[in-house]
């Protein structure tokens, strides 16, 4: 399990022991074994899953194929449109598994096309980051 410098302030975990193993920012990235917590301590479980790669084979597969394919994103040339065809195919005929990088892309297009093409749709410019 990985944690931040700041691990200490939470009680389930200030009395496990910690391996640091970078510094970047006067920030300790940790590790320790999980197994010593007890899982009666734990608020939520240790593993939770999203039934996403079924959900990505049903209409909802198809609906993300279509807004992924669609994304002015692609037009920008990061992608190659027939290898994303290939995975969606894939996935949707149940031949892979590829809902990890399916899911990451629908997220990435969707973010593009609302943060960055919406920009450029409702001011005429791509409006700067920051204040």
């Amino acid at each position: 399990m990985e944690a931040r410098k700041d691990h200490k302030k939470y009680p389930l975990l200030r009395n496990l022991q910690f391996s640091p193993i970078k510094e970047e920012d006067e920030q300790y990235v940790v590790l320790w074994d999980a197994s010593k917590i007890s899982s009666e301590k734990l608020i939520l479980p240790l593993k939770f899953g999203a039934p996403m790669a079924e959900w990505l084979r049903g209409d909802f597969g198809r609906q993300a194929e279509r807004q992924v394919l669609g994304s002015k994103l692609l037009d920008q040339g990061f992608f190659k449109r027939q290898w994303i065809e290939g995975r969606f195919r894939e996935h949707l005929e149940g031949r892979r598994d590829h809902a990890l990088h399916l899911w990451m892309l629908f997220n990435l297009t969707a973010w593009y096309d609302h943060w960055i093409e919406g920009a450029v749709k409702t001011t005429g410019e791509v409006a700067k980051a920051g204040p």
